[in-house]
């Protein structure tokens, strides 16, 4: 693993991620992906790319006080597993 593993920071109200702790999670996997990607697997390489769109989208304002994401929170649990 190359990064450290971002915080899962949640919204009071709504118990969905916060626009910031999306955007870091997005930008974490992309960064994961890309480097376990050794054999330039195609279905990877979209993945990586979607998520960091999907970290830039979310880095530039107006960015969203809370964001769900089945995708993003699957991933998220599936890290979580990982020990750093």
């Amino acid at each position: 693993m190359a990064g450290k593993k971002p915080k899962i920071v949640r919204d009071h109200i709504f118990n969905g991620l916060t626009g910031p702790c999306a955007a870091e999670w997005y930008a974490f996997l992309a960064d994961e992906y890309d480097m376990m990607n050794e054999t330039n697997d195609l279905k990877i390489i979209r993945k990586v790319t979607e998520y960091r769109r999907k970290a830039e989208e979310l880095s530039t304002p107006p960015i969203p006080a809370v964001y769900s994401s089945y995708d993003l929170e699957s991933q998220i649990a599936r890290w979580r597993c990982v020990k750093d």
